[in-house]
């Protein structure tokens, strides 16, 4: 994952650019030097230049530069028939820690989330071209379920579920589901708000092939503990029987 000398060359003509006030500048000088490697057939000095970049670009609030260079790697990948390895799916992730967080304006709209959204998505689909890419897969939906809740919290909990379900990071879950509620003092022991989390798992279970359906039940299995620690079972009514 080391940078070759020719991209740490061209990552400090893009800060220079950048500190210049001329990042489009940059940009275009990192898809010409891209150009010039796939010609040499450097395809690792293309991959580590494109995440670098992107990464650069993202990092100092370049949202449409950075998610460019993130969609052409993403695109090389494809093209060069690039395997799930370690080194290519932590390019992904770093470039999706990049991405600026949160920033949800008035309206709601969070203009990074939806584009980080549209990066995982498309490597996520990279991703399901290969047969050994469910571990791959799975932490593609936790990191990108990270980022949704980080900017919706539980507002959100309906589009953030449908990727933690098809993740395996059930425990990041419940534990960002029970501090949200207890920090901001909504009502956890509402078994009316359990049941709605609970169903709302449910369906994303019942919609999709292949859930994660085990770590439904240890993310419900969280809750509950938690719920019973923090209240010692005092509720306003039962927890419903099936939700634990």
């Amino acid at each position: 994952m080391n940078s070759s000398t020719p991209v740490h060359k061209a990552l400090a003509k893009l800060r220079s650019n950048l500190e210049q006030g001329q990042p489009y500048d940059g940009q275009q000088l990192f898809k010409t030097i891209y150009h010039r490697f796939r010609a040499q057939k450097k395809l690792q000095d293309c991959y580590k230049l494109l995440e670098e970049g992107a990464r650069l670009q993202l990092q100092e609030g370049q949202l449409n530069c950075g998610v460019e260079l993130a969609q052409m790697l993403i695109e090389a990948y494809v093209r060069d028939n690039a395997s799930c390895s370690r080194d290519n799916m932590q390019r992904i992730l770093y470039i999706i820690d990049a991405f600026p967080r949160p920033q949800t304006a008035a309206d709601g709209q969070n203009d990074a989330l939806e584009q980080c959204t549209k990066v995982t998505l498309s490597a996520i689909k990279w991703a399901k071209r290969h047969n050994n890419a469910a571990t791959t897969v799975q932490k593609l939906h936790d990191k990108l379920a990270a980022f949704m809740w980080e900017c919706h919290g539980w507002r959100g909990l309906g589009e953030v579920s449908e990727h933690y379900i098809r993740g395996k990071d059930m425990t990041g879950f419940a534990a960002g589901v029970f501090t949200h509620f207890s920090s901001t003092w909504l009502p956890l022991r509402s078994s009316a708000l359990f049941t709605s989390m609970h169903a709302s798992l449910s369906t994303v279970a019942d919609l999709n092939q292949g859930p994660n359906t085990d770590g439904c039940h240890v993310f419900l299995g969280h809750i509950s503990g938690a719920w019973q620690l923090s209240y010692g079972g005092t509720t306003s009514s039962p927890v419903p029987s099936h939700a634990v």
